[in-house]
This record gives C-alpha cells, sequence and structure tokens, in this order.
C-alpha cells in the first residue's frame, strides 16, 4: 500500500559511519536498522525498570514500560498484516513510542511537568524525540549528537503531537528541537500525523484498554462487585464522550458477567478465561479498522496518502475500558498514597541536581554535558539537565540515589549503580 522512498529512509546525519562502512554486507533494510538501533538503546532496556501503571514492590508480574512497548509493537505488527503494509516500520515506532517516559509512573511525569513549567517543560512524547535525536548517542560529530539517527519515516511516526510545547500546549515538543520537527516533517504546521502514527495510537490505546484491566484482576483491585459501585460514573463519563448508552450499559453487563466467570473458577481456569478476555479484545479491536485514503497529502511522500479509521462501537469500548482502569486501578487510594511518597522522592532528587553545583553528583557522560552545555552559568541548561538525567532513571535506581542522597545510614554506600 506505502511505497517509502530515498525521502522517508533519510537521516539527520547523512554521514553515518556505521551505514557507510557496512552498506555493502548488511543484508537488512533501513527499517531493520532503525528496530535494531532502538532494542539495543540503554534507554529501551531502561523500560524494563520502569513501571507502566503500578508502583514498584507490586509483585513481578505486572506490566512494565517494557513490556507494553512490547505489547504494542505486537498489535502494530498485527494491523500491519491485516492491511499488507510493512511491519518493520510499525515495529520501530511501537517500540520507542514510550521510550521518552520517566521512572515512577504517572506520579514521575507529572512531577517533572511541574518541576520545569518555567524552564522548558517537560513531557513523555517530547522527550522520546529528544532521546531519540540527542541524548542517545549513535551518530556523532564535533560534538554534536544525532542520536540515534533513525528515519525520517520511523522519527515522525513517534510523534503525536506536532506542536511546541508551552503552558497551553502541554502535550507537543520542545522548542529546541525545531530544527529536528523541520526535518522531520517540513509541513508539520498543519498538525497532520502519518498512517504510522495513527495506527501506533490505536495499538497503545488497545493496549492499555485490556492489559491494565488484566493486571488490574489479577491484583484483586478490578472484579464484579466493585463494577457495581462504580457503573453509575462510567455510564456518565460516556455520556460525556457522546457514547450511546445503551451501548455503554452493555459493554459494563457483559464486562461484570466475564469478571464472575472468571472469579468463581478454579485457578487454572481462571487463568485461561483472563487470557481469553484479552486476546479476543484485541483481535476484535485490530479487525475494526480500515485504511482510507486521506484528502490531505505530501509532496515527497506516500506515509500521509491514507488515513486509519476505527469503527464507533470499538472505539466506545476501549474508552470505557480504560475508564473503568483508571477509576478501579490508577485511582486507587493505596497507589495515590504511593505516588504522593514518589513525587516527593523526584522532587528530592531533582532539587539536588539542579544546583549550581550539582555537577559533582552526576556520572561522566553527564559531566561532560554540563561542561558543553555551560549548566553552571545557566539555569535553563542546568533544570534540563537534571531532568533528562531523572527521566532516564528506572524505578530502583531513582530510590537508591535518594536513599544514597538522603539516607543517615550507610545504605547503599558501597552499591555500584
Amino acid at each position: 500500500m506505502i511505497t517509502y522512498n530515498d525521502f522517508d529512509k533519510e537521516r539527520l546525519f547523512k554521514d553515518d559511519d556505521f551505514i557507510e562502512k557496512k552498506k555493502d554486507t548488511d543484508v537488512r533494510d533501513d527499517f531493520e536498522r532503525d528496530r535494531a538501533r532502538i532494542i539495543h538503546s540503554s534507554a529501551f532496556r531502561r523500560l524494563q525498570g520502569k513501571t507502566q501503571i503500578m508502583s514498584p514492590g507490586y509483585l513481578d508480574f505486572y506490566r512494565t514500560r517494557l513490556t507494553h512497548s512490547l505489547e504494542v509493537a505486537q498489535i502494530s505488527k498485527g494491523i500491519a498484516i491485516k492491511h499488507g503494509l510493512d511491519s518493520t516500520v510499525l515495529e520501530a515506532i511501537s517500540l520507542a513510542h514510550d521510550i521518552g517516559h520517566p521512572p515512577l509512573g504517572h506520579s514521575g511525569e507529572e512531577t517533572l511537568r511541574n518541576l520545569m513549567a518555567e524552564y522548558g517543560f517537560f513531557e513523555s512524547n517530547a522527550q522520546n524525540i529528544r532521546i531519540l535525536t540527542y541524548l542517545e548517542i549513535k551518530a556523532l560529530k564535533e560534538n554534536k549528537s544525532y542520536g540515534l539517527n533513525l528515519t525520517r519515516a520511523v522519527l515522525d511516526g513517534v510523534i503525536k503531537y506536532k506542536r511546541f510545547l508551552s503552558k497551553d500546549n502541554k502535550k507537543g515538543i520542545y522548542l529546541e528541537h525545531k530544527e529536528e520537527l523541520e526535518f522531520i516533517d517540513p509541513y508539520y504546521q498543519d498538525g497532520q500525523t502519518p498512517l504510522e502514527s495513527q495506527i501506533m495510537d490505536w495499538a497503545d490505546d488497545i493496549a492499555y484498554s485490556v492489559h491494565d484491566i488484566e493486571d488490574g484482576v489479577r491484583l484483586s483491585l478490578i472484579n464484579s462487585i466493585v463494577i457495581d459501585k462504580i457503573g453509575e460514573y462510567i455510564l456518565k463519563d460516556a455520556e460525556s464522550q457522546h457514547i450511546d448508552k445503551t451501548f455503554a450499559e452493555h459493554i459494563l453487563r457483559e464486562f461484570q458477567e466475564e469478571l464472575y466467570k472468571i472469579q468463581k473458577t478454579n485457578p487454572f481456569e481462571r487463568k485461561r478465561l483472563l487470557k481469553t478476555f484479552t486476546s479476543f479484545r484485541i483481535h476484535k479491536f485490530i479487525n475494526a479498522t480500515r485504511i482510507v485514503e486521506n484528502d490531505k497529502k505530501r509532496p515527497n511522500t506516500q506515509r500521509y496518502d491514507y488515513k486509519l479509521e476505527i469503527e464507533d462501537v470499538a472505539k466506545w469500548e476501549v474508552h470505557i475500558l480504560k475508564s473503568i482502569s483508571k477509576e478501579l486501578f490508577i485511582n486507587d487510594y493505596r497507589l495515590e498514597q504511593l505516588r504522593h511518597k514518589l513525587s516527593f522522592v523526584i522532587e528530592e532528587l531533582f532539587e539536588v541536581l539542579s544546583q549550581k553545583d550539582a555537577r559533582k553528583y552526576y556520572p561522566d557522560d553527564f559531566r561532560y554535558m554540563w561542561d558543553v552545555e555551560g549548566c553552571h552559568d545557566n539555569e535553563q541548561k542546568r533544570f534540563r539537565l537534571a531532568c533528562d538525567y531523572i527521566a532516564g532513571m528506572t524505578d530502583n535506581f531513582a530510590l537508591k540515589l535518594h536513599r544514597r542522597l538522603f539516607s543517615p545510614t550507610n545504605d547503599g554506600l558501597f552499591d555500584i549503580a
């Protein structure tokens, strides 16, 4: 359906050493190289230590940012196969779509957003592009980093909001990456996203809607009884989204009946039924998609020739499932208590790492960035560096560093970070 041309495959840094030296013997295509660069990056590996919803210490089977990204990539691949699209491009985009998320779940993101409100802002989607085009150093020339130096098509697919962060725009791109955005999409001002980005976004919604529910049921935070308690709230939320009331009532009733069946059976059958619940809906939501021609196209690429359409009933069901998850899982009072503590951890780390003499607290690569950026005399650069360092931490590293800096005991004194 889409043929990728030289414009789609172009990279920020044209003289990429690896490609120039190995292109005659490397059997992979450009997008397979991109996928490999993402998988082998340290930022991607650190996703295994960043929680999706749950906070550190909640058993070992809940989803992390890494497992979520793998699941989104698998769902995107399913949509690509259904519609005859290049699945490698979609896998690469999906694997990178959460790479900028900070540690400690939603509390970490919200806290960094507040701390950076006067210093260039923070937002996880914006951090995705900052990591891919700058912080992860695969291509370098005269101290200028080009990040992983991915193709234009993959970078464009990762971007969900083509505007610059401001007090009014809570989602977007950092203004300091305007040059990169202009390269990625010279026509970014119309706000359009390519077909691949739309598919990744829907796959992300699917993964959230079913997998958060699965984790919630396994942790006994979601069951048939509590659905009764929040039914009225879910229906009101559905009404605010212009979802048909009869349909919303049907979905709630069907969901409650499935939960009851899952709860009353033996442990083996419970696992099977829960997996059936998940896989059936993923299949249904993938099949609810179709590709249609786009009225607004780009002159240099076919990636904007088409757009994704999703059946209303599928969008409605996904929204209702996400609403249930948010009310019963994300807003659980025990998790709120933990998030309060974790926000405090981020705030205290940031306070130390943003001081004028904070260079001594950083590892060698960040000390080098401190010097290159002139952070001692530039408050905005100093705050951005602190934000980058914290946003790249895993949950456990953030907690360990906090103990090392603030605990009165010698806990972690001789640990290697």
